[in-house]
């Protein structure tokens, strides 16, 4: 037997006892004579594989399915929004207008910080199958709801499956895609937004209009049922993307990630309370569930997060103010203008329509800049036109003026968020070695719905504290919003550039 003969025996049978007991680099290797130390350079080379690459061929279809997905669920976030204020008022349950539409968000956060973890330890693949049809079981629930608790029911289970959706398309972009190509990969994720903002509004408001609401929630599911089969046919083409991963600390992510959901939902069935009903006790749930939510969440992130340390946990808390300030504000427009302007829901929904488009420009235009110092100042300029906008559009609590000046704030702000939202992706990505960036996208995406379904349910409690202001109830939500995002602004400067992280220097 030659040399090179035993070498390779020896590494096989080091490689399947290494693996056997979960060792995962060359340092975890026991060092007892010189020839282990040869042994375990050679592990070392074996251990370490490289991110797997696909073809042309499966890369594009990738993206295909990647945007193809969310641009279904953003139909259903924008056709929904249009929708809601004549689905509540249909079913008899206008004073949970927050609840209904906040609690998708709730129940998206327990998933999605379990998917984070659960596509490190199995890969993304099973993760996306679960997000998908936990997304059409939520639809078809709401599309059969009697009533607003059903319709609840139905919103929730919906929000499981989007939690598990998102993440993995995310890993899968940073597994398979070359960093180069990432920003514009990323960038199409938001630009996904500008078909359905383009007939989503229209859509829902002739099913409103003309036929049913019920469509609204009803279209998707179809078209997921009918594309199914072939878009099976391509993942399962897609390698591995890692060996299994032991996660002992699964069930403590998911007690944590469920009591936070419930925090969340808590403040959300609050915000339902009428104006005459807040008592001591009301006040003194709003802030349990508070400190609950705050506490149960923390383990869900990067240490420092919610205190803005500099660096990677600075940058998932600005991503979760910009994108939940945005929301809640995009939540209380279309009603907004309903009550005060009268607007039908198509033309409620062409706010959405306008919103989404310079959304998408603008996440195209930060796409394409190159530049590192343009690149560094992308975060601050983003969210200085998104608070220049949504001061903008409380100008629409005045009936004097015309409801069309909402559509001159939202389209600042949402050009605003376009710039940032995306920059911010890559930058956290790039701060994160490749074998955690399942964590890191989940972080990103945990921030983002914490930042949402509790700024829903704080901006919701205080419409429903000030119904005695009529239509300065309106100002009262977006402003509390506003507010907020002096918070991103302030985080802005603990954003620093950085030079892109490698597995090796992990």
């Amino acid at each position: 037997m030659t040399n090179s003969q035993f070498n390779g025996q020896e590494d096989q049978h080091v490689l399947k006892k290494s693996r056997k007991h979960g060792i995962k680099s060359s340092q975890d290797l026991p060092s007892r004579s010189r020839s282990d130390v040869s042994a375990r350079r050679r592990i070392s080379r074996r251990l370490r594989k490289p991110a797997p690459r696909l073809t042309e061929n499966l890369e594009f279809w990738l993206r295909v399915i990647s945007v193809s997905l969310i641009t279904l669920v953003a139909f259903e976030v924008i056709a929904v929004a249009t929708a809601m204020p004549y689905v509540v008022a249909d079913l008899g349950g206008v004073r949970y207008y927050a609840l209904t539409s906040g609690i998708a968000l709730a129940s998206q956060l327990i998933t999605t910080a379990i998917a984070g973890v659960w596509c490190d330890a199995r890969g993304p693949k099973k993760v996306l199958y679960t997000g998908i049809m936990l997304f059409v079981a939520g639809l078809v629930i709401a599309t059969i709801a009697t009533s607003s608790a059903i319709l609840v029911v139905g919103r929730a289970v919906q929000g499981l499956g989007s939690g598990l959706l998102i993440v993995p398309l995310y890993v899968m972009v940073s597994a398979y895609i070359p960093r180069p190509k990432q920003p514009a990969v990323f960038a199409s994720f938001a630009a996904a937004w500008v078909l359905p903002s383009l007939i989503g509004p229209v859509i829902a408001g002739i099913f409103v209009d003309y036929f049913h609401w019920r469509w609204v929630f009803g279209i998707t599911p179809v078209l997921i049922i009918l594309a199914a089969p072939f878009g099976y046919s391509k993942v399962k083409q897609f390698p591995p993307i890692n060996d299994p991963l032991r996660v002992p600390q699964l069930p403590r992510i998911a007690i944590f990630a469920v009591l936070t959901g419930i925090s969340v939902a808590l403040l959300q069935v609050l915000s339902g309370t009428e104006s005459t009903g807040f008592t001591p006790l009301t006040y003194a749930l709003i802030i349990a569930s508070s400190l609950a939510c705050f506490g149960f969440i923390r383990p869900l992130l990067p240490t420092g997060t919610l205190s803005g340390q500099r660096g990677l946990p600075a940058s998932i808390f600005f991503r979760g103010l910009i994108n939940g300030t945005y929301i809640t504000v995009e939540l209380f427009l279309p009603l907004m203008l309903k009550e005060i302007h009268h607007f039908s829901p198509t033309s409620a929904g062409f706010v959405m329509t306008v919103g989404s488009i310079t959304w998408a420009a603008g996440s195209w235009w930060q796409g394409r800049v190159h530049n590192p110092q343009v690149r560094n100042r992308l975060p601050l300029v983003g969210a200085v036109l998104q608070l220049v906008g949504m001061l903008l559009t409380i100008l629409g609590v005045f009936p004097s003026l015309p409801g069309e000046v909402v559509f001159i704030g939202w389209l600042i702000a949402s050009t605003g968020l376009g710039i940032s939202y995306p920059a911010m992706t890559v930058h956290s990505l790039a701060l994160t070695p490749q074998k955690l960036h399942g964590k890191t996208s989940s972080a990103l995406q945990i921030s983002d719905t914490l930042g949402s379904a509790i700024l829903i349910a704080y901006a919701g409690i205080l419409f429903s504290l000030t119904q005695s202001f009529n239509n300065h109830a309106f100002t009262w939500a977006i402003g509390f919003s506003c507010s907020m995002l002096l918070i991103a602004l302030w985080l802005v400067r603990r954003i620093t550039p950085v030079t892109p992280v490698s597995d090796e220097n992990a």
